[in-house]
Order: C-alpha cells, then structure tokens, then sequence
C-alpha cells in the first residue's frame, strides 16, 4: 500500500520519474560491475538493523550519537553515493517533488 501511494503520487508529480532512476542506476551499473552488489547490500544492511528506513545513509554529526555506518558490521558498504546522484537526476528533472524520506 505504501509503495503504490509513493509511486502512485510520484508518476503524477514526476511522470519520468521510473526512467530517470533506471538511467542513472544503469550508468552506474555500467560503470563499475561490482555496483549491483554494492547497492543490494547497502539495502540489506539499512533493513536488518532497525527496519527499512534509509537511516544507513546518515553520517554522525554529534560524536555522542553514531550513526549506523559507524557499526563495524558496516564495514564494507560502498556506493551510498548512488542514492543522491539518483536524487540530484530527480531533482534536476522534477524540482521539489520527489523526497527520499
């Protein structure tokens, strides 16, 4: 239900908004043949610790409060970048419609 409500509200406020994800996940894929996998795991790893929330892509800004990168089971996450160069493509295409939240 959640998902079709987002992608629901995303292809009427941003009808590209499936290709431009592809796009730049491709290029990405292209790029580097380890990114695949690097992408699943950075998923899996933000899923098993406190739910599926993206919260993996925090940095620590306070040293009394780590973030989950911080964890030594994260030690061998790559390619969080993909998730803003996805955002940035997004914004660029669609300003101010499409939150990652």
């Amino acid at each position: 239900m959640k998902l079709t409500l987002f992608m629901t509200t995303a292809k009427s406020s941003c009808p590209k908004v499936e290709t431009l994800v592809k796009m730049v996940m491709l290029s990405i894929f292209l790029a580097d043949a380890t990114a695949p996998a690097a992408f699943l795991r950075l998923m899996f790893h933000d899923c098993q610790v406190q739910g599926c929330d993206a919260s993996i892509l925090l940095d620590s800004i306070d040293s009394k409060m780590n973030s989950e990168m911080v964890s030594s089971k994260n030690f061998a996450i790559r390619h969080r970048e993909m998730i803003g160069r996805i955002k940035s493509s997004l914004e660029a295409e669609c300003p101010g419609q499409i939150s990652l939240s």
